[in-house]
C-alpha cells in the first residue's frame, strides 16, 4: 500500500475506534481523543479522521435511516455496534465525501469488519453497503449537503 492509502486506512481505523468508544461509553469525543493522545503522544488525529468522526456524528440519524432501510431483517439498533460504526463511516464517505470512490469505501469497511467484527460481519457489511452503492444517485439527491458543506 502506498503511504497516502496507509494513512487513510489508519485514519479510518482511528475514526472507528473513536466512534465505537463514543457509542459504547457515551463519553464526549474530546475526552476520548484526549485519552488517545495521553496513551501515545505520537498519536495524531488527522484531518481525515476528524472529517469522518464529525461527519458521522452530524449525519448519524440520516445514516442510520439509510442503513436500516437496506439491512434486510435488521434494525440499526440490533446490529452489532462495531458493524454499525463501520457502516456509518462508509456510508458517510459514499454519500457525502464524494472524493472517495464508493468501491474504496466498501473495501475499507469490509477490511475493518474482518479485523474488528464477527465471523459474519464482512459479508453483512458488504451486502448492506452494496445496496447503498446501488442507490447512491438518489441518496445524494435526497440528502445533499447541508448549508455550509461542500
Amino acid at each position: 500500500m502506498s503511504e497516502p492509502v496507509v494513512r487513510r486506512h489508519r485514519a479510518r481505523q482511528m475514526a472507528l475506534d473513536i466512534l465505537y468508544e463514543h457509542e459504547i461509553t457515551h463519553r464526549p469525543i474530546p475526552e476520548i481523543e484526549a485519552v488517545y493522545k495521553e496513551a501515545d503522544a505520537r498519536r495524531v488525529i488527522s484531518a481525515f479522521t476528524r472529517e469522518l468522526v464529525d461527519g458521522v456524528l452530524a449525519r448519524q440519524a440520516e445514516l442510520d435511516e439509510v442503513l436500516g432501510g437496506y439491512a434486510r431483517d435488521w434494525t440499526v439498533e440490533r446490529m452489532p455496534a462495531v458493524d454499525r460504526s463501520i457502516m456509518r463511516i462508509a456510508a458517510f464517505e459514499m454519500i457525502f465525501a464524494r472524493e472517495v470512490p464508493e468501491s474504496v469505501a466498501i473495501d475499507e469497511a469490509v477490511e475493518l469488519a474482518k479485523l474488528y467484527g464477527g465471523a459474519d460481519s464482512p459479508g453483512f457489511v458488504n451486502g448492506v453497503l452494496g445496496k447503498v452503492a446501488e442507490e447512491l444517485p438518489s441518496l445524494r439527491a435526497i440528502m445533499g449537503p447541508k448549508e455550509g458543506e461542500k
